[in-house]
This record gives C-alpha cells, sequence and structure tokens, in this order.
C-alpha cells in the first residue's frame, strides 16, 4: 500500500506539472463509474456481478484527432449467480479487485466548431491490473482455485466516450483478460478469466 501511494502522487503530480506546463500538449481527468463483470468457467450466465471503478486518467494530444492516454484506477471485477426470483442455483459470489493501469489510444470525431473540441472518442489499448483482494461466498469453486489466480493480469480494452461539453464525457468500454488467470490447472479444471463492462462519467480539466 506503500507503494501505491508513492505511485499515485508522482502520478498526480506529473498531471499537475503536465497541464500548467504545456496546457496544449498534456491533460488530466478524473473517472468514476461502475463495472459489471463475469468470470469464464464458472458456470454462470451473464453479467451479474456489479463493482467500482474509479481513478485518474493523463493524456497526451498527439494530434488534433488523436491522443495517447495512460491511467491508474481500482477495479472490482469477479462473478456472481443471476438476481432473479426463477434462479433455483446455490447464490455465490466472486470478488476479485484490481489496481489497474490503463495505456490507451483514442481517435475523435464529430467536431463541434461552436465549442471547439470533438464529442466522440474512439479508445482502444491495453490494461496491467494487479490483484490486491480475493474473496468468495458460496462454493461455486475450489478455494485453491480462487487463492492460486494470477497476481498480474493484462487485458485488451476497447470503448467510446461521448462529450457533451468540453470537460465532462460519458463511456462504455469492454475489457477482457488476455492471460490464462489460473497457469496451473490441476486443482481449476477451467480457465477463470475475467472479462468486464463500463460505466464512467469523466471530468477532464
Amino acid at each position: 500500500m506503500k507503494k501505491f501511494n508513492l505511485y499515485l502522487l508522482l502520478f498526480l503530480l506529473c498531471c499537475g506539472a503536465g497541464t500548467s506546463s504545456a496546457q496544449s500538449i498534456f491533460g488530466a481527468s478524473v473517472v468514476a463509474g461502475a463495472n459489471i463483470s463475469q468470470m469464464t468457467g464458472d458456470d454462470e450466465a451473464g453479467f451479474n456481478k456489479i463493482g467500482l471503478h474509479g481513478g485518474l486518467k493523463a493524456s497526451i494530444y498527439l494530434g488534433p484527432r488523436t491522443e495517447a492516454g495512460i491511467g491508474i484506477q481500482y477495479d472490482q471485477r469477479g462473478s456472481r449467480n443471476a438476481l432473479s426470483r426463477g434462479n433455483t442455483g446455490l447464490p455465490f459470489k466472486i470478488s476479485i479487485d484490481y489496481i489497474t493501469v490503463p495505456v490507451t489510444y483514442s481517435f475523435k470525431d464529430w467536431y463541434d466548431e461552436d465549442e471547439g473540441y470533438y464529442k466522440i472518442h474512439f479508445t482502444g489499448g491495453l490494461s496491467y491490473g494487479r490483484l490486491f483482494r480475493r474473496q468468495q461466498e458460496g462454493s461455486r469453486i475450489f478455494d485453491e482455485c480462487l487463492n492460486d489466480l494470477r497476481d498480474n493480469d493484462l487485458s485488451w480494452l476497447l470503448g467510446v466516450t461521448y462529450y457533451w461539453s468540453e470537460h465532462w464525457g460519458a463511456s462504455a468500454f469492454h475489457l477482457r483478460s488476455i492471460l490464462d488467470t489460473n497457469p496451473d490447472l490441476d486443482i481449476c479444471f477451467k480457465d477463470l478469466r475475467p472479462y468486464q463492462w463500463t460505466f464512467r462519467v469523466e471530468y477532464r480539466f
């Protein structure tokens, strides 16, 4: 946790230095929202697990219609049974929480000439995640299997953001793990890769 606080402080200092010294090149944002997530191999269909999502993002404006970004975010992922009256299965919930560092590239479209900004950003990239908490309620998978999940994750992401003003936007992203989550499948006979949809709002400074 001390290392995370140090990284966060350095990230904030870089964002502040970038936005103050070169306003036309660098930018910074705050993002907050929610995830709906699922895991392969848990014998459950649907995005039933709801979790928090939030963090900071720094941007480098590569051109009038392109930019690169890097962030540090908190992501709650996992899986659970469907919340419905007709579901007769035993209740369960798997919670896996990550600190993530997404690296992204965005292409912009729909220029607002009156306000001077692009309303739509199409974004893709990779996200590194560090698992720091895992918990299971119910017994859908073996506890040894949950403990065997990789501490480090690599995922791809794709999404789109609509800005209704120069500073405020709303986003939808899909993220899916690239790596096999369980390197040792002796106990975990199914690969428990997390994947999710993220819906969030963003404020750009």
